[in-house]
């Protein structure tokens, strides 16, 4: 072999290697981009989402605030895209989420966008129950789930929970801690922006007369030590 076939040889094993520890690099980046990626899904993400097919209504027999009648999803609220809050008021971040919803609320003051709050609590006094109404100044309809049959008929097993339901009253959105990190403003725009295309959507917003709901049979002072 001659001198010049020598060469061409070494410089292609050269080119060879160089190639290779180019694809090595490039590997090591991959797998490093890939791992930073897991990271930030593990840690600092925003909860997961469930999607689940129509749900049912509120059940009967419960005390409802902020509202002098009880407010059916398929009633009421037909053509209405509804934000479900489940909370126990226990926590100073429940101010924080009311505050959110308060702002969801404002924002689309000019469509038919509902808040329903679900109260999750073994308290069955009216009074000791309105005076927590009260000291935390929620302005949406509350209806109070003293058995946990309200939050086992949506399918909710923790606290605070956040259900986005569509028009067709199918769930689109479940969040639980931490939803305060997840562009709620944007799923709802696009659930009215499917009930507009469907022509689905109400034309108005229900606005509930102000008061206090009791169910039949329960008095006013029932519960009361």
């Amino acid at each position: 072999m001659d001198r010049y076939s020598e060469d061409l040889m070494m410089n292609r094993r050269g080119k060879r290697q160089i190639l290779s520890r180019w694809l090595f690099g490039v590997a090591v980046v991959v797998a490093a981009g890939g791992l930073a990626v897991i990271y930030r899904l593990q840690d600092g993400s925003p909860p997961s989402t469930e999607r689940y097919q129509s749900v049912g209504d509120f059940p009967e027999g419960h005390v409802w605030f902020n509202t002098a009648e009880p407010i059916s999803l398929y009633d009421q609220l037909t053509g209405h895209v509804v934000v479900v809050h489940f909370c126990e008021f226990t926590h100073l971040s429940d101010v924080q989420d009311l505050t959110k919803l308060r702002d969801l609320r404002d924002e689309f003051e000019e469509m038919p966008i509902s808040v329903i709050v679900v109260y999750r609590t073994d308290q069955t006094d009216l009074d000791s129950l309105q005076r927590t109404v009260d000291s935390w100044e929620v302005g949406f309809p509350i209806v109070v789930d003293h058995e946990g049959t309200i939050s086992d008929n949506f399918g909710v097993s923790s606290f605070p929970a956040v259900l986005a339901l569509g028009t067709h009253k199918r769930v689109s959105a479940k969040y639980y801690t931490g939803w305060q990190r997840v562009d709620l403003q944007g799923v709802v725009n696009d659930l009215i922006q499917e009930a507009v295309a469907s022509r689905s959507i109400a034309r108005y917003r229900f606005e509930p007369e102000r008061g206090r709901y009791v169910p039949p049979g329960m008095r006013e002072g029932e519960g009361r030590e």
